[in-house]
């Protein structure tokens, strides 16, 4: 009897395993109709549920009629069906004359941070920043309009060659988090006339460069945005550096030489009192001081000092200034150029919270096994965009999802840039450093982090 109760727990087990396995094959694979329909054969022989393994089938035959009618539907521009958007590492949109959002495929929801679905019915302009929406829109515009450019035309939104109807350009996106980021936008025209003409649009985020970060700033000093990279390297909330003065994170001065120190750059003496003043002097086409002429000649920008959130030493660094072309709304971008990598930093509230991490050392402590176990790697079982079958997962997250172990990404480090996480230091948020410490450290800093509340 003992053999035999053994015996039928060990099948429970692989059937309970078997299942787990299926369903995270079928989070990441759930428009393969032969997996779906695999699946609703071992509900129906293993489990023995027909009752569900009929909805399975349904579905699997749902897929293939889908699957079978995409060679007569439209084709992206490299050749897969739209119907097979939801599988591809891009973010695809489809479009119509207006620039209103009629379809967005998973890669897109989860590159933007918002929810399965959210998209639908938006404008573009949801995606874009706001001094970059008008020229985008004035090219759909004039695709819509009419079926063969003009020569003159074409060179004035840049086609791509041997694309008639169609353009890409690099336009700074935006994030559901308010992070900008530069992103290559491809728009072609698939069908339809004037009013009635549908577009596909894709995009893919432009890799960024290693200690590089950048500012969107009006000419009167205020931020409108900043990218991924400056909340990674700096520390900075979006929500803090958004609508704030550029001189609170940043000073820009003339270097003062030491004796003996021939083209070393020490201390930096401010020079502006507003954000208005620095702007006006970075952007001056004549500079004021040559001093400053020939610290741009030599350092290929500006000297600067750049503040840290959790770090008392400023980073030191170069920035640079241009001015976003056709435009109507005056922005300019400030790029940060830090000379060396910043301090690996993690830090955490009183109770232990991580409220931050640099970017390297989070991609560490995501390969690190919680609570010091042999369980489960950081990150393991984390949320989907909502691909797949509906009745196997839940919605989206939050205030967008933003599912770990995706592939790409936009930080430095990350193994690719065309789609995924925003911000990979957010996938430590809500985690405690004691969640990354084995015992018997684990109990002594919990311990310890109780002594220090209750001091005074």
């Amino acid at each position: 009897f003992m053999h035999l109760s053994r015996a039928l727990g060990k099948i429970e087990s692989s059937v309970s395993q078997a299942q787990t396995a299926y369903r995270v094959v079928l989070e990441n694979y759930g428009h393969n109709p032969k997996l779906v329909r695999l699946y609703g054969k071992f509900l129906q022989t293993i489990k023995n549920d027909p009752w569900r393994a009929s909805e399975y089938f349904a579905e699997a035959d749902r897929l293939e009629e889908i699957k079978n009618g995409d060679a007569r539907g439209p084709l992206l521009p490299d050749g897969t069906p739209l119907g097979r958007m939801d599988e591809m590492a891009t973010a695809v949109l489809v479009t119509n004359a207006s620039a209103e959002i009629q379809m967005a495929n998973r890669h897109t929801h989860m590159l933007f941070g918002y929810k399965r679905g959210a998209l639908e019915g938006k404008p573009l302009a949801t995606l874009l920043a706001p001094h970059t929406v008008r020229g985008v829109t004035g090219k759909l515009a004039a695709l819509a309009n009419s079926t063969h450019l003009s020569a003159s035309m074409m060179s004035a939104i840049s086609m791509v060659a041997g694309e008639p109807d169609g353009f890409e350009e690099v336009v700074v996106g935006m994030h559901y988090d308010r992070l900008a980021f530069a992103v290559k936008l491809y728009i072609r025209k698939v069908s339809g006339v004037g009013e009635d003409s549908t577009f596909v649009a894709m995009l893919e985020p432009v890799p960024p460069v290693r200690c590089m970060a950048s500012l969107w700033v009006a000419p009167n000093g205020t931020v409108a945005a900043c990218d991924p990279q400056f909340v990674s390297n700096l520390g900075w909330k979006a929500s803090e550096v958004n609508g704030s003065n550029l001189l609170a994170f940043l000073s820009v001065g003339v270097s003062e030489r030491q004796p003996g120190e021939d083209e070393e750059m020490a201390a930096t003496r401010p020079l502006d009192s507003t954000g208005l003043d620095l702007m006006a002097r970075l952007t001056c086409p004549s500079r004021a001081s040559t001093e400053i002429a020939r610290i741009e000649q030599q350092t290929d920008g500006i000297r600067c000092s750049v503040v840290h959130k959790y770090d008392t030493t400023p980073l030191s660094g170069v920035i640079t200034v241009t001015s976003t072309a056709n435009s109507d709304i005056p922005i300019f971008e400030v790029r940060i150029k830090l000379d060396k990598v910043p301090t690996q930093l993690l830090a955490a509230n009183r109770k232990g919270a991580i409220v931050h991490a640099s970017l390297e050392l989070a991609t560490i402590l995501k390969d690190v096994p919680r609570n010091g176990t042999g369980g489960p790697k950081f990150g393991a079982g984390g949320g989907s965009g909502g691909t797949g079958l509906g009745f196997l997962q839940g919605a989206g997250g939050g205030g967008g999802p933003r599912p770990v172990g995706a592939t790409g990404g936009l930080l430095p480090g990350q193994p690719g840039a065309n789609t995924g996480t925003l911000l990979e230091v957010d996938e430590l948020a809500g985690y405690t450093v004691f969640d990354f410490m084995p015992s018997p450290w684990k109990d002594m800093h919990m311990k310890f982090l109780k002594v220090s509340s209750f001091k005074p």
